[in-house]
């Protein structure tokens, strides 16, 4: 053996072996690469399939500190809806407090009259209560719901629809400065009269007999040539209901009488005859 390594003698190999030889290995090599991921692979998969475990306190455990207690559930106060029920009741009176203690309501029932506080029965009367007193009604609980009595009920009962036509004679109950504006006209530098034009868009300027921008001469028979007495005469329409106008029409002076009464009258009957 000494004298081969001396004579550095090395057993010969064919190239057809050391490929033999290199395929074999490299085989090997790929076999326990495959098998070694296999295994890995398949621990951390069955590894993931295993629940976590973690500490969890046992709940509702009597006599413990994870007794599970139920938060009491909120009362919502369930307010009946008012129902039209007609009760033989009166209101007279009202002492209302921010304090509802000491609210008091006087009620006139089938007993008498008598007073009470929230939450009380109302007497000879079956499960019927006075729920809550407010500074001009009250509310009432009954089995069919929550009737309210205002304090003014009698009032209401005997005060009678007001016609149409009275109601409309009181909005119209104004002067003929309410519905007129009035611009002086000169001519050649002397005051030659007045415009009386419509303030407003109201009907009642439709029913005058005036025309938009034809000159008014004279009020009441008094000449509107004059700029101080002018003036006294127009301020004059604001307190007048009726006037008699003199106007210049096609040349010709014309005498135009206006009362606001009249007219009133005639739109409010058109008015009541639509309605009806």
């Amino acid at each position: 053996m000494y004298a081969i390594k001396n004579k550095r003698y090395w057993p010969k190999i064919s190239l057809k072996m050391a490929m033999y030889i290199a395929i074999i290995f490299t085989c090997s090599m790929l076999c326990c690469s495959s098998i070694f991921i296999f295994v890995m692979s398949d621990g951390t998969s069955s590894g993931s399939l295993q629940p976590s475990r973690t500490f969890q306190p046992a709940a509702n455990t009597p006599n413990t500190l994870f007794l599970n207690r139920k938060k009491p559930a909120l009362k919502q106060a369930v307010q009946s809806s008012a129902v039209n029920l007609k009760l033989p009741l009166v209101l007279k009176g009202i002492l209302a407090s921010s304090d509802s203690s000491r609210s008091l309501a006087i009620l006139h029932g089938p007993s008498g009259q008598h007073s009470y506080r929230e939450g009380e029965k109302i007497a000879d009367m079956d499960n019927v209560y006075l729920q809550s007193v407010k500074p001009d009604e009250v509310l009432i609980r009954t089995p069919r719901g929550t009737v309210t009595l205002f304090l003014n009920d009698k009032l209401r009962d005997n005060k009678h629809p007001e016609p149409l036509k009275s109601k409309a004679k009181r909005e119209h109950a104004k002067y003929l400065m309410h519905y007129l504006v009035a611009n002086p006209i000169y001519k050649d530098e002397k005051l030659a009269g007045y415009r009386f034009n419509p303030r407003t868009g109201s009907n009642i300027y439709l029913r005058t007999g005036l025309i938009p921008d034809e000159v008014v001469m004279k009020i009441n028979g008094q000449a509107l040539d004059d700029i101080t007495t002018a003036e006294k005469h127009i301020e004059q329409l604001e307190s007048l209901r009726d006037v008699q106008l003199t106007v210049l029409r096609e040349n010709q002076l014309q005498n135009i009488y206006i009362n606001l009464a009249t007219i009133e009258t005639s739109l409010d009957t058109e008015s009541y005859e639509e309605v009806h």
